[in-house]
């Protein structure tokens, strides 16, 4: 069955022969309706199941011809297929089940997906008829229907959306491979309504959604009855089959395109660089944010983005992973998005703010098996961040910059405050493994060249950040080493070797009860222990006593290449195997 109405806006060699056979060829030229009407007796009386797959295929077939003269006439048609269709693959009362090897089967369902999309596409722009209870009311060929809109699986306060957008619809950018699973329904990206008392809720929030149009009665029924339907849309995430008169029936699901959406926003290619320059003015975005709604059965996987980039940077990789059935039944991802142009220290105390607010919203009593066994991924400088949420500084990271006890320093509460955030910190009990991609844990040489000093220069360094740290370590405190200069306070500077943030933090060990991965890049093929990713040097990304170590080739973006990419996916995999969570 070559051509057909979905492939070729033609009947399929079945269909035309059933016309044939009936004497109905030139019936249907003239009079549509009535060969259906014909053809539905016919299929009612045997039961001929397969006669309703070939109204199915005509009903799609007038659709298309009234699509653009006439769209409220074409969304009637399109119900229909999609009726017959159904009452072909489901009816229970036709005799035996259609043979899942015949073509026509498989063309059932194309037909019953592709004429619930092309119907809703029209609705949309083309609104039907709605009564007082909110059903809504199409007109087919041989009656009326009514639909009724029902969500399913979707967490509590998340099935009252802005805009359902069909999937199909909506071109991704920026991420090479595309997950779906095959099935019945329609994917759409159901965009979240805006809730200003929701901090993790990313701008452009949206979440994959399935639609399923149930009809309760199928073909055999009275002519110029209201049928009963409903448009059942289905949370993916939780539900991936339907059952229908006894026949279980796979979702149809798209995760990439939602994902695509969200990450399409355009403030986070201007976050990046705004974020970088100028830091305070990137502040009001500065937080965690959540791909899907909390599921406290699920564990968080938190991904840092590094220097100059955004929540962007991860959309391959998140991508690949939440393809993973396996993966997406246990794991949550979160971004963290914070401004760049901060030295990353004072960035580390923000991070582990936004973690500890998170724990107190969502596992106020700490006893959540999931938030418990916490992943941190973290790229670059990102890379940074998250070793400190895993590190106990003691007085090792103060005594790096001042001979002056703490408890001496002659400033206000609010400014004393601050720099114990900064400078005194303990692990995160919730965070059990980290993830370092390209992390320069010794520092960076580039950051010492020309160049960088220029770059520097151009980053203007936040003034409250002025105020309590660098007056007050250049006027209260005996600070060692070098004259500290302004510019010691940009990110940029802070990666240097030399740096004191650097070298104090690389002096600290790592909590023993954490579980730590090295993903280190080799950008010109030498041998390991002299390679480099292009900004990192090996020495500098390696990590004694680490549970591996993945070196691949490439560039310091070493978290795009498919090799780091699977390593975090066996990391997952490795995780789930020693955790509570997987029993």
């Amino acid at each position: 069955m070559q051509s057909n109405a979905i492939t070729a806006d033609a009947m399929s060699s079945h269909t035309a022969q059933v016309l044939r056979l009936y004497n109905l060829t030139e019936v249907f030229k003239a009079n549509p309706d009535q060969t259906m009407r014909d053809l539905r007796e016919r299929a009612c009386e045997g039961p001929d199941r397969y006669l309703l797959f070939s109204m199915a295929e005509l009903s799609y077939l007038v659709a298309r011809d009234h699509e653009a003269k006439s769209p409220t006439e074409a969304i009637g048609y399109f119900i229909s297929s999609a009726r017959f269709a159904y009452a072909f693959l489901f009816d229970s009362n036709l005799g035996e089940r259609p043979n899942i090897y015949d073509p026509r089967f498989r063309l059932g369902c194309e037909l019953y997906n592709h004429s619930l999309a092309r119907a809703l596409r029209l609705m949309e722009a083309n609104p039907p008829a709605e009564e007082a209870d909110g059903a809504i009311l199409v007109q087919t060929w041989d009656g009326a229907l009514r639909m009724r809109v029902a969500m399913h699986g979707f967490p509590e306060g998340y099935s009252d959306f802005a805009e359902l957008i069909l999937a199909a619809d909506y071109e991704v950018e920026g991420i090479n491979n595309q997950y779906r699973t095959y099935g019945l329904g329609i994917p759409l990206i159901a965009v979240a309504r805006t809730d200003p008392d929701d901090p993790n809720q990313p701008p452009r929030a949206s979440y994959p959604a399935t639609a399923v149009l149930r009809f309760n009665r199928l073909a055999c029924v009275d002519y110029d009855q209201t049928l009963e339907a409903s448009l059942d849309l289905f949370d993916p995430l939780h539900i991936d089959d339907v059952e229908i008169d006894g026949t279980h029936a796979r979702l149809e699901s798209d995760m990439t395109t939602p994902l695509g959406y969200v990450l399409s926003d355009p403030d986070l290619r201007t976050d990046a660089f705004l974020g970088f320059l100028r830091a305070e003015r990137a502040d009001d975005r500065t937080g965690l944010y959540m791909i899907d709604p909390y599921d406290s059965d699920k564990i968080p996987v938190v991904l840092v983005h590094g220097l100059v980039s955004s929540p962007l940077t991860w959309a391959e990789m998140l991508n690949d992973l939440r393809g993973d059935p396996a993966i997406r039944e246990k794991y949550q991802f979160w971004f963290y998005q914070y401004p760049t142009g901060y030295p990353f220290i004072y960035s580390a105390s923000r991070f582990r703010k936004a973690l500890d607010d998170a724990r107190a919203q969502y596992d106020p009593a700490g006893t959540s098996a999931a938030f418990n066994q916490m992943v941190l991924i973290g790229h670059s400088m990102g890379g940074l961040l998250s070793k400190l949420m895993v590190q106990d500084s003691g007085d090792a990271v103060w005594s790096a910059f001042s001979r002056k006890p703490f408890d001496e320093l002659r400033i206000s509460e609010s400014e004393k405050s601050m720099l114990a955030n900064v400078f005194f910190f303990t692990p995160r009990p919730y965070v059990k493994r980290v993830v370092f991609i390209a992390t320069p844990h010794g520092g960076s040489n580039l950051s010492d060249l020309a160049v960088a000093s220029l770059i520097s220069r151009l980053v203007a360094v936040p003034k409250f950040l002025i105020s309590t740290t660098f007056d007050v370590m250049t006027l209260d405190l005996d600070t060692p080493g070098d004259k500290i200069t302004k510019r010691d306070f940009t990110s940029v500077k802070n990666l240097s070797p030399q740096n004191r943030f650097i070298r104090a933090t690389r002096q600290i060990s790592i909590d023993p009860a954490v579980s730590y991965h090295s993903i280190i890049g080799n950008f010109h093929g030498k041998d390991i222990e002299h390679s480099s990713d292009g900004v990192v040097p090996y020495w500098s990304s390696h990590l004694d006593g680490a549970a591996s170590e993945k070196v691949v080739d490439s560039g310091h973006s070493a978290h795009y290449h498919p090799l780091a990419i699977l390593e975090v996916r066996r990391i997952l995999e490795e995780h789930l195997e020693s955790t509570p969570v997987s029993e």
